[in-house]
């Protein structure tokens, strides 16, 4: 069992999400912000079973295995943002098709590997780069740089500290400063690109559907 220290480092630690959410609220991305808000919480209801030994209405690995399919969710969300489509449906689309394959790749993968979910992550990185500088290379123009380069920091720091889990020896304190980096990167890169598409069907609600 995880003494307090720990607990704090790893379950408080995914707060750090929270002013990621913010401007996801702040460019009414609504999928997104309910994938964000759900991955929270289950992972501080992960956090919190593992920590005091006994279920809270599902058991600890359960709700582990609902994080890693909504982190990478979200992760698959925030790069179809970053690939600045024009087009409001083709992003829904990519945004379902993200969800639907985190789930059923987290299925296939389930503990001892990661080669489906690395794939998708990795099939959503080269569309954001085909998106970033051959679909839309004007984009970069209206980046906000610094909170790119901020991101981009903060992104590469997580991976490695992401990579050192996997180390037994390793305390949950680096599960800790895995997601203040994450959670911070996921800040800036929200920040960095502005939103490009808008609906274009008048089915759609419009007026109704305004966030804040």
């Amino acid at each position: 069992m995880p003494s307090a220290s720990e607990f704090f480092a790893s379950a408080c630690s995914d707060f750090a999400l929270v002013p990621a959410l913010y401007q996801v609220a702040k460019h009414k991305r609504h999928f997104t912000l309910y994938i964000g808000v759900f991955q929270a919480c289950a992972a501080i209801l992960y956090n919190t079973s593992h920590a005091v030994g006994f279920n809270i209405f599902l058991s600890s690995l359960q709700w582990h295995f609902i994080n890693d399919v909504l982190a990478l969710t979200f992760v698959c969300c925030l790069l179809i943002h970053c690939m600045g489509n024009k087009s409001e449906n083709l992003n829904i689309t990519l945004r379902y098709i993200a969800f639907t394959c985190a789930w059923v790749f987290k299925e296939r993968d389930q503990w001892d590997s990661v080669l489906w979910e690395g794939g998708l992550v990795a099939f959503y990185v080269l569309a954001a780069i085909y998106g970033m500088f051959i679909l839309n290379p004007h984009l970069m123009k209206l980046w906000n740089i610094e909170a790119m380069k901020t991101g981009g920091v903060l992104a590469f720091a997580a991976l490695m500290l992401l990579a050192l889990q996997y180390n037994p020896s390793i305390t949950p304190v680096i599960t800790g400063l895995m997601h203040i980096c994450a959670g911070g990167a996921s800040y800036f890169f929200w920040k960095a690109v502005p939103v490009l598409d808008k609906k274009t069907d008048l089915l759609l609600p419009t007026d109704g559907s305004r966030f804040i």
